[in-house]
């Protein structure tokens, strides 16, 4: 128990992270000269330079204490979000947002890693949710909270307050690992260290379950990522008819949701086999989507418990992280997690852009009461239900190593 203070601490790292690459849902509503494609770029911007540094990152967690990582890595952060948030070129945005993702590849990891290394196998899944669910509050800040902060005082004043915000948090981690932490905390294995990079990415690359892992996880995030990161509040006012401000509360639902799933599925994978929670997650998830695609006939008042169930059940998807913890040798868990997620990362800000290109190119824009988002959910849709029929075929194979 000493020591999972100390972990959970270091997640305030991916939840100021995870604040800010979901933060565009509410800053949207505020900036001009806007569309769906730019947001899209925005959005993805941040995800490719994330997806770009995990492995990187992977294998500087397997060498230096992730502590000192996750502090250096910290810095360049508030480094970069401090040039989003007074920059006004489309261009200098888009450098800075890809900028704060290439430093996000070292939150979650270093936690992932740090827990990985220093927790049995039975208290793994409880801290990873946690871990995740802590993270995952950024989210949720992002957007009611953030959305009042702007109305409120304008979006350069909030953007100010955001970055010192970060600061604080930079400060409290800094003070544990100063007073909670050694050196020694982490006994780095250094059996890996004269392995060549090519073959410890050749070893994560080979583990089929690893795939698996991250197809389950990719797909699973997407509501969140699409719904609750960038486009849940335009799609809402515009679909559903609701206030801006309303709106921003239905999304945030979406967190809330993960936030309570995530160490609920901690908990009862203990009474629960993995094999039927993937399944669940995968199914569940799928039913609850065509809710919200049909979100437009229901009265306003069930938007935010139907948007929460919706979160509550994709929560599934930390099953999918503790699968990338256990898929490796300790030595390699690092580029392992890091392989992993950039997988994640890479199909996300791919979704990510197609959808927005869609939404943009407006194609079928007089059919059914979705106009113009039609055709992006019909895309998702049909990705859904791909991972629905693949986790059917391949549940017991992922089960298998968690």
């Amino acid at each position: 128990m000493k020591k999972s203070i100390p972990l959970l601490i270091v997640a305030l790292f991916p939840f100021f992270c995870f604040l800010q690459m979901n933060a565009l849902n509410s800053i949207s509503h505020f900036l001009d000269n806007t569309n769906s494609l730019y947001l899209g770029e925005l959005s993805s911007a941040y995800i490719f330079g994330d997806a770009l540094l995990l492995i990187p990152a992977g294998l500087i967690l397997d060498k230096i204490n992730p502590l000192k990582v996750v502090l250096a890595a910290f810095l360049g952060y508030l480094a970069a979000l401090l040039l989003f948030s007074y920059f006004n070129n489309h261009d200098a945005l888009i450098f800075s947002r890809f900028l704060m993702g290439c430093f996000h590849a070292f939150s979650l990891l270093a936690c992932l890693k740090l827990i990985s290394y220093n927790t049995s196998i039975q208290k793994r899944t409880l801290l990873i949710s946690l871990a995740v669910t802590i993270a995952l509050l950024g989210g949720l800040v992002a957007q009611t909270p953030l959305f009042y902060l702007i109305e409120h005082f304008g979006l350069s004043t909030a953007l100010t307050i955001n970055w010192f915000f970060g600061l604080a948090i930079f400060v409290i981690i800094f003070a544990f690992y100063k007073f909670a932490f050694s050196d020694n905390y982490l006994n780095i294995d250094r059996d890996a260290e004269n392995t060549k990079i090519i073959h410890k990415v050749h070893y994560a690359l080979k583990k089929k379950n690893i795939w698996y892992a991250a197809a389950y996880v990719t797909i699973l995030s997407l509501p969140l990522m699409i719904l609750g990161s960038v486009w849940g509040i335009e799609y809402l006012v515009s679909i559903n008819h609701i206030s801006a401000t309303h709106a921003s509360y239905v999304s945030s639902m979406i967190f809330m949701g993960i936030i309570i799933g995530g160490p609920l599925i901690g908990l009862i994978n203990c009474k629960i086999t993995v094999e039927t929670l993937l399944r669940f997650g995968a199914v569940g998830t799928f039913l609850v989507l065509l809710l919200v695609i049909l979100s437009a006939k229901l009265p306003a008042m069930f938007l935010g418990p139907l948007f929460f169930l919706l979160g509550l059940i994709s929560s599934c998807q930390v099953l999918g992280y503790t699968v990338m913890s256990q898929a490796s040798n300790q030595a390699l868990s690092g580029i392992s997690i890091g392989v992993a997620n950039a997988l994640v990362m890479l199909f996300t800000a791919l979704c990510q852009m197609i959808f927005g290109l869609l939404v943009h190119a407006q194609f079928a824009a007089s059919m059914f009461y979705l106009r113009n988002y039609f055709s992006g959910l019909l895309f998702i849709g049909c990705l859904f239900m791909f991972i629905v029929w693949f986790t059917l075929k391949r549940t017991k194979s992922i089960a298998n190593s968690a």
